[in-house]
């Protein structure tokens, strides 16, 4: 990331795009490796990020001590979640946060930890990966945020989850910790019905994936 500012906004219009698509970083401001949360207030998906957020927002902007580290941002998706959120540079959307879990995310994000029961997964990674991941947190305590991975064992290969669209029926998730742990998940896709899809509106239904069982095996190295 880089972080900095600018005097006129109209700047932006003439920073290349697509090179900062390809990753090419603009020479402005400062690189940065600080935890930043943006926050959706966006309440045209979902009412509740605007009714939830907007006071998360308005209790914490006053703190001198968040300054910087806390933004409003526009839809990110996952708005059942509300209030939502993303961490970066780590690229974890979180959910359900309050006043109080937005300032210990943060908190925990500088010494590199995370509680799981913020989680709703990795950007970089597909649904099933995401709840495995979670799931392995909260059955092994795992805090640290950079120390699993989560693969797929095809045919006994293991391959990046960040790479499969798609589960076949012969395939094994797998989440490893970098100390050499190993855990197998056992998913199922299911239907649950949300909450409120707005905070004044109807129910919905969404496809989700379930951790029906997490068991630790041999270690994945020694």
């Amino acid at each position: 990331m880089r972080s900095g500012s600018l005097d006129n906004i109209t700047d932006l219009l003439r920073w290349d795009w697509p090179g900062i698509i390809r990753g090419e970083l603009p020479a402005v401001g400062r690189r940065s490796a600080d935890p930043v949360l943006f926050l959706c207030t966006n309440g045209k998906k979902d009412q509740c990020c605007a009714v939830h957020t907007r006071k998360i927002i308005d209790e914490l902007r006053p703190n001198p001590e968040l300054t910087g580290q806390i933004y409003e941002t526009s839809h990110i998706g996952g708005h059942r979640f509300a209030a939502t959120g993303l961490l970066l540079p780590f690229g974890i959307v979180v959910g359900r946060m309050t006043s109080q879990s937005a300032q210990d995310l943060l908190s925990d994000a500088w010494t590199g930890k995370i509680k799981p029961e913020y989680m709703r997964g990795r950007t970089a990674q597909p649904g099933f990966a995401q709840v495995a991941e979670i799931e392995v947190r909260k059955n092994a305590g795992v805090n640290q945020i950079d120390s699993l991975d989560v693969v797929v064992l095809r045919s006994g290969k293991p391959i990046s989850a960040s790479s499969v669209s798609n589960l076949a029926e012969m395939d094994n998730v797998q989440v490893r910790h970098s100390d050499g742990r190993s855990w197998n998940v056992e998913l199922t896709s299911a239907k649950t019905i949300s909450r409120k899809k707005l905070c004044t509106g109807d129910e919905v239904v969404d496809d989700t994936w379930l951790a029906k069982e997490v068991q630790q095996v041999e270690n994945w190295y020694s």
